[in-house]
């Protein structure tokens, strides 16, 4: 069996269009025929969750609720919370 690699999603601040109804996720990063495999993988995939249409660019990982230590390796969000916050004005 092989073990699953889970980040654990903790989203902070507002979403782009003020409609997600939780701030919490969790992505599994070794499905099968759905795999992430980068940084840019689970950077779309919180964008996908929290309301920015996996435009990746549009959000920040983090290792705390600050937004102070980003997320620079995938190895390192597996198994962890990471803080995702969205990187661009929201929409008003």
């Amino acid at each position: 069996m092989i073990p699953t690699r889970t980040p654990y999603f903790q989203f902070i601040g507002k979403d782009r269009y003020g409609v997600v109804k939780s701030n919490t996720a969790t992505v599994i990063l070794n499905n099968p025929k759905y795999e992430i495999g980068d940084l840019s993988g689970v950077r779309n995939a919180a964008a996908r969750l929290f309301g920015w249409n996996g435009d990746e660019s549009a959000v920040g990982l983090f290792f705390d609720p600050k937004a102070t230590k980003k997320v620079e390796n995938l190895k390192d969000c597996e198994n962890s919370t990471v803080f995702v916050s969205n990187i661009v004005k929201p929409i008003s």
